[in-house]
């Protein structure tokens, strides 16, 4: 934590308190870190492929250290749970809090069955959690004071499944992992459910993978597991978020998603964005109804019988597990009648909509139409949303615009002469890229680091590109892509 935050009454009526900054932030600048949270846990499907202790991450959907090889993770011989990159890593973990758990994780994982409650094998996150906590407590490795930060944490206003919680309960009874009173215990388990965060961090790929089709859709963050920090937990909601998180490493950030003036409350979203109706059954969970300027608003995005067909499209899962055998004519459909009852780019879900028919063209390897697809969410749909985009999202959708770019530009021939225009539009595209990643997440963080070296091992810093010559080029491609003057 540091000196620019301070904790008051929050001003959204109901909220209770919140976090406010006391001096004027840029957008992307970092408000405050928790260098260490006490409980970051991982992911199931990420204990082989992280270390528990400092999260490096090394694996085939990305990486999020500045390494050009492999790590060799080792595991616990105690529990055979969880994994380490390092002795060190291990020592420090041991030392600091697994000690404490390591024997439970063993029982439980030899002893329970996952028949019933699949969330209460070992590999769940949430319970590896709840007794990383207890285990602390029981033996006196955090103060009354700080476990008390934990437990006033609000369980939520819709309650979780009372088998699970009832079940976890017992276990917990019957491995001893703690002396708490039923009700507190109770309590504990939810509020943790209530409370978590998702611990999502910037997913580093090598030139190889940005070239190949199966990356194309891995540029968001990695989502590693979870993270219970109660002062962060006092961050207020607002669909319309001044602030977002991120980790850096093990490093919790919290950091402006817009420019910032001293006296503001810090509000995130806890929530994707989506419809009206979808946001307040959600927020529902937390007892909240947003009073934010754009919930004021009410629904403004489709309603009747192309609000059907568009959940049709958007929630169906079949249309994300197998692309191949959605209709780009149906998308595309979509896309035009929305246009033709008067929505803009940038309203609900246009950008959903583009997503979907630019994993329809991956599945196909259309280059050219993807291409055109990403050049209009950057210069149609996100640079007319409202509310703005998100740094993070507009990043992605830069990360995924230069990968096909490049690789159009590698080929020798192409159809239209595309690579032409593509040409020296590439190559200030990534000059924009290390400038809006460096923003988003600090120069010094390990994705801004990863893409300073690509840069100067592919492009070199003694090359430089003329912005009028970058802007006329730019120019020419989005008249091919039908963009421009709109």
């Amino acid at each position: 934590m540091n000196q620019q935050t301070y904790i008051a009454g929050s001003l959204i009526p109901g909220a209770g308190r919140g976090f406010f900054i006391s001096s004027n932030v840029c957008a992307g600048d970092l408000i405050f870190a928790v260098n260490k949270p006490l409980l970051a846990i991982l992911d199931e499907n990420t204990l082989t492929t992280t270390c528990d202790e400092c999260l490096a991450y090394f694996g085939t959907m990305g990486r999020n250290v500045d390494l050009k090889g492999g790590i060799k993770y080792m595991k616990c011989e105690g529990c055979g749970v969880l994994s380490y990159c390092g002795k060190a890593c291990k020592d420090n973990a041991w030392n600091s809090h697994h000690k404490y758990e390591c024997n439970i994780y063993k029982d439980i994982k030899d002893q329970e069955s996952d028949a019933d409650f699949k969330c209460t094998r070992i590999g769940s996150k949430r319970l590896r959690c709840i007794i990383r906590l207890l285990s602390l407590h029981k033996h006196k490795q955090i103060s009354e004071a700080d476990f008390k930060t934990f437990v006033k944490l609000a369980e939520g206003y819709q309650r979780r499944d009372s088998n699970w919680v009832h079940y976890t309960m017992n276990l917990f009874l019957k491995h001893g992992v703690t002396d708490l009173p039923l009700l507190e215990l109770e309590h504990l388990i939810l509020a943790v459910a209530n409370n978590e965060c998702q611990l999502d961090t910037p997913n580093l790929l090598t030139s190889y993978q940005l070239k190949h089709y199966g990356t194309y859709q891995q540029v968001e963050p990695l989502p590693l597991g979870m993270c219970l920090e109660p002062h962060y937990s006092m961050i207020n909601h607002s669909c319309t978020p001044n602030a977002f998180w991120t980790f850096e490493g093990r490093e919790l950030q919290v950091r402006a998603e817009k420019d910032i003036s001293a006296g503001e409350e810090i509000l995130i979203s806890y929530i994707p964005p989506g419809q009206f109706y979808e946001r307040m059954e959600k927020l529902g969970n937390w007892g909240i109804k947003c009073l934010c300027e754009r919930c004021q608003k009410g629904p403004i995005e489709p309603v009747g019988s192309l609000r059907g067909r568009l959940d049709k499209l958007l929630n169906d899962k079949p249309w994300f597990e197998n692309t191949k055998k959605v209709k780009i004519d149906t998308v595309k459909e979509l896309i035009n009648d929305m246009r033709s009852e008067g929505y803009g780019w940038g309203a609900w879900p246009m950008k959903s909509l583009f997503m979907t028919l630019y994993r329809c063209l991956r599945s196909r390897g259309d280059e050219v139409e993807m291409l055109k697809v990403l050049l209009r969410i950057r210069f149609s749909v996100e640079a007319e949303q409202e509310p703005k985009a998100f740094l993070s999202e507009k990043l992605e959708t830069l990360r995924l615009l230069v990968a096909i770019m490049e690789q159009i530009g590698g080929h020798t021939e192409s159809a239209g002469g595309v690579r032409e225009l593509v040409g020296n539009v590439s190559m200030g595209l990534r000059v924009e890229l290390l400038r809006e990643i460096e923003t988003c997440y600090g120069s010094t963080s390990a994705l801004a680091r990863w893409e300073r070296r690509r840069f100067l091992e592919e492009i070199g810093d003694g090359k430089e590109l003329e912005k009028g010559e970058f802007q006329a080029g730019l120019a020419r491609l989005l008249a091919w892509a039908n963009i421009s003057g709109e």
